[in-house]
């Protein structure tokens, strides 16, 4: 199968990446979806796309962990055993019930939509380590410093090699919106570089506050709300505005990307849909 990036520099139609793991599980799972579930999932995915028809298929790691932790609180337990910065996602990286129920639905995914890209999305190393603390300790931010984040590197290169076999297409890097700007070159990206050209996986980041960098590093494409000049393929971001009915002049990038609201309303949805289809 042509991967994801040969499709994008096809050129034929920019392709339309929907992200709506929020909104299609309060739409079609009454804000439940059943991560544990592998086969209720592959329904709920197959639902999504039937109604969204995105060109890439996604399994977000945030909203999968999120739930799970919260339903061992055994896991929780061990998570917090130790306050120390990254302790929390040392551990939960290595639970062997965790590992299991992600592997397993990455397979289930890609066996079940042989015909188009899937990709993992995973929060950045930094990221991660925020994610597992507050999992861990009640909401709590930790400090996050460049070691912490080499250090969440390793752990994360561990885990992913779990989707080694997965016949997965794309590892998709994200930052949540509360930080600044990316940069494309941030070492801790490079042990998961790395390991994406050895499983031949697309890489990219995504970042809601722009990313920067003259060398790629290893990614492949970059996804970004904020027009740029980059050396590797820019996916645009589509504005969350959009969604609430209000007009965007135009969209740039090779690719574009759109993360539905959880609470947008159907109707409007499937209308902005449409308008995003006509500009692709």
């Amino acid at each position: 199968m042509t991967s994801f990036i040969e499709r994008v520099r096809a050129g034929q139609r920019r392709l339309l990446w929907i992200e709506a793991t929020a909104y299609a599980g309060r739409l079609m799972a009454r804000g439940d979806v059943p991560w544990r579930e592998s086969a209720d999932y592959i329904a709920w995915q197959r639902k999504t796309q039937a109604l969204l028809r995105s060109d890439v298929v996604s399994l977000s790691l945030t909203p999968l962990t999120c739930d799970y932790v919260r339903s061992r609180l055994d896991l929780q337990g061990s998570m917090a055993a130790r306050r120390r910065t990254g302790y929390s996602l040392r551990v939960l990286l290595a639970d062997e019930q965790f590992r299991a129920v992600a592997a397993n639905l990455a397979n289930e995914l890609r066996a079940a939509f042989a015909g188009q890209p899937v990709a993992l999305l995973s929060p950045t190393p930094r990221a991660w380590v925020a994610l597992a603390h507050a999992l861990a300790h009640g909401g709590e931010e930790p400090s996050v410093d460049a070691d912490d984040a080499e250090d969440a590197s390793a752990y994360l290169a561990d885990f992913l090699r779990l989707f080694g076999n997965s016949g997965l297409d794309v590892l998709l890097l994200h930052e949540p919106s509360s930080t600044g700007p990316s940069a494309l070159d941030d070492p801790s990206f490079v042990p998961l570089a790395n390991l994406s050209s050895h499983f031949r996986w697309d890489l990219g980041l995504r970042s809601p506050h722009g990313v920067t960098g003259e060398q790629a590093c290893g990614l492949s494409f970059a996804i970004t709300p904020v027009a740029t000049s980059l050396p590797v393929e820019l996916g645009c971001e589509v504005p969350g505005r959009f969604w609430l009915g209000e007009p965007v002049a135009s969209f740039g990038g090779s690719f574009l990307f759109a993360e539905i609201p959880e609470q947008a309303v159907p109707e409007t949805v499937l209308e902005r849909l449409g308008e995003l289809r006509e500009r692709l």
